[in-house]
């Protein structure tokens, strides 16, 4: 049996108070009773979660016959990037999203289309993929959504949204370098305006270079609110309260068209929630995978 290491929640049904535990490994162990029990090796509990549970140093001890654990399906987590951003976007949360699956980037940087980029990240994941999807990224994350929906089984929507962004026009002559300062500033909220996450931002898009700078100006988004009830997997929708680029209320159209879906709003964080606020962010999307396993 594969256990998945994550945070757990324990419910004791006699005085209906939920324990949450992060379990960072699991080790077999036999009981005087016969059989196996399951040990979590845990670096922060509450409370015993079970009257039939022993509590011993930092160990907490679950019994064959009341066993808490669950089992953990293999997983892709595919992470699509915003508009002249890298894979860099998510190097603060990508530790949290590696004990869930196997991470793995998204091209965005060959294609013409949201549709072409959405081909293409289709054939990197496998059967089962939660699909995380930045500003950009989640227009090619819920093309995925709809063209592949027996591959995208879970969908997390971030500062994103579901109406038309019409292509920016390159001007003749024109060299690309690098995101101007202004562009990035409005990009974060004034408190993270400092000039290493500024220059961080600029390092990603000078490493894209001129040529996808053009693709992706170049590129047309639809609107797709109406097709927004064609997606009946498990969906997360993260907006930023300070973003100056999405609104909140772009994040609610899409919160309201994708049924079941869950919102949550991360504050004091502009555009680049990843890079602002990446343990708000991580824990957010670590308690929806983790809630997307044990269906």
């Amino acid at each position: 049996m594969v256990l998945a290491a994550a945070r757990l929640s324990f419910r004791d049904f006699r005085n209906v108070q939920t324990v949450r535990l992060e379990a960072r490994s699991f080790t077999p162990c036999d009981q005087s009773g016969g059989g196996s029990a399951l040990v979590l090796r845990s670096q922060k509990y509450n409370e015993m979660p079970d009257p039939h549970a022993s509590l011993s140093s930092r160990h907490i001890r679950a019994y064959p016959y009341r066993p808490y654990f669950f089992r953990m399906r293999a997983l892709d987590i595919l992470l699509i990037p915003g508009f002249m951003l890298d894979p860099d976007l998510w190097t603060d949360v990508r530790a949290a999203l590696g004990r869930h699956g196997r991470v793995i980037d998204a091209d965005t940087t060959q294609d013409l289309t949201i549709e072409a980029m959405a081909d293409r990240a289709i054939q990197a994941v496998s059967a089962t993929a939660i699909v995380i999807g930045f500003s950009m990224g989640g227009y090619v994350a819920r093309s995925m959504a709809y063209r592949a929906p027996d591959k995208v089984k879970g969908l997390a929507l971030i500062a994103t949204s579901p109406r038309a962004h019409a292509p920016s026009a390159i001007r003749a002559g024109m060299t690309f370098r690098r995101l101007g300062q202004a562009a990035i500033a409005r990009s974060l909220h004034p408190e993270h305006r400092t000039e290493a996450m500024m220059r961080r931002v600029e390092q990603m898009s000078e490493r894209l270079g001129p040529e996808v700078f053009r693709r992706q100006s170049e590129m047309v988004r639809v609107d797709d609110s109406a097709m927004l009830s064609q997606i009946h997997c498990p969906a997360l929708i993260v907006a930023a309260a300070q973003d100056e680029l999405r609104s909140v209320a772009e994040s609610e159209m899409l919160h309201d068209g994708i049924a079941g879906s869950i919102m949550q709003i991360v504050e004091r964080s502009g555009h680049l929630i990843p890079m602002e606020q990446p343990d708000v962010l991580g824990g957010a999307l670590g308690d929806f995978i983790t809630d997307f396993n044990r269906r």
